[in-house]
This record gives structure tokens, sequence and C-alpha cells, in this order.
């Protein structure tokens, strides 16, 4: 492949930088050899060329900016290999934004896969799989490659690393696996989704929404056992009262998304009667919106939505309402699809395409929550 993919586009807290991953072409004369991957970073008013941040031979991914923008967390597999792997796992490094050295802040056979920083800069929180057991271990030296299927599942544990001493703690040590997660405002507890393992049956189909404290990794409350998608839309709203989620339809075939009083109740679903798939969403900074970008027939639309209020039984009083912005989309497509992504930085507020035609008021039908509008 001759294209260069951009990919993981997150902007910085003062919306002056992009950081973005890119994944360069596939060398011709070297076919076995991975593309590498790494992260650029580029003023957001296109004043100067990209330049190249973080680059490795085993490539940088993941690129995560500190809450006062003066620094970007990534994973990497830069590192030695642990054990018997034949290459190094992905780790968690920090790097400062204005150039400099990549400190390495997690080190061992587990792999790190994801990373979200705490609001206010102090921490952040990953994920790493289990690493190989001493049998296993064993096995691969003595080049026992079987494979059972379906047994020997590895986990992937929650850990918060403390920026101050760069400590790590392991935060889940449950029977379960943790797909996705994000922080409380107040760094108290983080939600997630778990599921029993992180085989996709389990991880679409059995997973739950959870609160767990971050300083004892107790489950404190059960916010939904109705999660949609593998890849775990999850995001606390900023004024801490509302966690967003990808909620399985009651058919099981299609999602749409929901509300969850974050101090426990019944969600809410919104967008319900959205004849499209909402796939993309983050909060507005306060908390009284969402943006989001969904699939209409042949547009992909955007739109940015009221939340509403809640009563003092949790439930929302509104819908998402708004304006589409319509590009080009295949033709003929229309399914619905189980699943979603949040946003992350990568998606702003009131942006167009070039050469969109302007906003289209959306009927208020397409996207009523039960109770309709106030």
């Amino acid at each position: 492949m001759t294209i260069r993919q951009v990919s993981d586009v997150r902007i910085s807290p003062d919306g002056a930088r992009v950081a973005f991953v890119l994944k360069e072409p596939a060398d011709p004369k070297k076919p076995e050899r991975e593309r590498d991957t790494n992260i650029w970073v580029v003023p957001a008013d296109g004043g100067a060329p990209p330049r190249l941040f973080a680059a490795s031979s085993r490539g940088d991914t993941s690129p995560r900016w500190s809450p006062d923008g003066r620094w970007l967390a990534f994973l990497s597999g830069r590192g030695e290999p642990e054990g018997t792997d034949a290459k190094p796992k992905s780790q968690l490094y920090l790097m400062p934004t204005d150039g400099g050295e990549a400190e390495a802040l997690t080190a061992g056979k587990g792999e790190v896969t994801r990373l979200e920083w705490s609001r206010d800069g102090s921490m952040i929180a990953f994920t790493v799989t289990d690493p190989p057991t001493e049998e296993e271990e064993k096995r691969r030296k003595e080049r026992d490659d079987a494979i059972h299927v379906d047994h020997d599942v590895k986990q992937s544990r929650l850990w918060v690393l403390r920026l101050a001493d760069r400590k790590t703690d392991q935060i889940t040590k449950q029977d379960f696996s943790v797909n996705g997660f994000d922080w409380s405002p107040d760094g108290a507890e983080i939600a997630a989704c778990v599921s029993p393992t992180p085989k996709e049956n389990d991880a679409g189909y059995h997973s739950r929404l959870v609160v767990i404290k971050r300083a004892t990794g107790e489950v404190a409350r059960t916010l939904s056992d109705r999660l949609a998608d593998v890849g775990c839309t999850v995001a606390w709203s900023p004024d801490g009262k509302s966690i967003l989620f990808s909620e399985s339809t009651p058919n099981g075939v299609a999602s749409w998304p929901a509300l969850a009083p974050a101090a426990g109740g019944p969600p809410r679903e919104i967008l319900k009667d959205y004849r499209g798939t909402a796939f993309r969403f983050e909060w507005t900074p306060d908390s009284r919106a969402l943006v989001t970008e969904g699939d209409e027939g042949e547009a992909a639309a955007g739109r940015r939505g009221e939340r509403g209020a809640h009563d003092a039984r949790g439930s929302l009083r509104g819908c998402l309402r708004g304006r589409l912005q319509p590009q080009p989309r295949r033709p003929g497509h229309r399914l619905p699809r189980r699943g979603g992504r949040r946003a992350g930085g990568g998606f702003r507020p009131g942006a167009r395409a070039a050469g969109a035609p302007p906003d289209h008021p959306q009927p208020a039908d397409r996207c009523a929550a039960p109770g309709g509008p106030e």
C-alpha cells in the first residue's frame, strides 16, 4: 500500500495544535516488514507544516495531551523484548510537547493497550494485558506452540500511574476484562466497560458499565448491563453528573446512546428514534450538550445537540437536537451497526467540511427522546 494513513487525531486543550498518528506506506522491497507508525504534530491553523513528534521502528501510537498541554503521553514498542517474546510489547511513554526525550513510564511483560489522563493531569490510567504465566513461558522455550482455544484467556487490568512519584498501582484484580474507561472529574472514580473475558462475544454481548473506586479497585456500582460495543463508548460529563455510553437495543441488533446518572439510577436513551447510526460523541465543556457524528444513508452528519436537564430521578428532559452538516458517503450505506466510538479530541463542535452546504435544521421527530422536548 502506497497511501499514508492518518488516524487518532487529537486537538490540544488550547486548540492551537493537533497530534495525530501517521502510518507510512509499506516498503515494496521489504514486504515482510511492518509499516512504520509515528506521531506528528501540526498547528491547528495550518500556519506551519506538520513536524514529526515521536518515531521508532516499533511504532508509536495513541497520543494523549495532558490537560495543561505541556506533555503528550503515548504508547510505543520501542523497548526491549521481555522473556520469550520475539518483539517488545507496547508500553507507556511521556514526552514534553516542545521537544525532548521520551520517558518510559512502564516496563514489564504485559502490554499496555489504552491510556487516559485524569482531569487534573496528576495521574494517568491505563490498561495492561496479563503477561504469560511461568508455565506458558516454559512451553514457549520448549517450542510447544499449541493453542488451547477459548482457554488461557488474558484479561485486561486497570492501572493508575501517579506523575509526582512515577509509582503505579494495579486497580482491578477481579476476574474480568476492562475494555475501556473514563475518569470522574474529581479523579476518585473511574467508569469502565468490563466483560467476563476480552473475547469479542463477551465484550460485545456480556459487558457491563461499572464505576470503580480508584483507591481500592472496588466496583462501587453497576450502571448498565446492556453495553453495545466492543470498543467501549464511555464518557463522564465534565460536571460529574452523567455518564454517556452506547446501549444495546432490546433486540440486540443495533445500539443507541444513553445517559446514566453517575450516582446510580436507570439510564435514559437518547436519539432513540433517530433514523441513522450515531457513533462518535464528545461532551461540551459546560456539560449541556454533546457533539456526535452519524451515518444517514448517503451522508455522514455532524450534530451538536442539547443534552437537556436531569430531574430528581435522573431522567432526561428534552432531546438531542441540532443541525446536520452532510458530507458525501458511499451510496446505499444505510445499515444500522452495533457499537460506537468516542470522538476523543478529533471532532470539533461547529466544524464543517470545505464545500459543505449550509446547516440544515433537523426535524424534531428524528431526534426525539422519550418524554419529548420541553
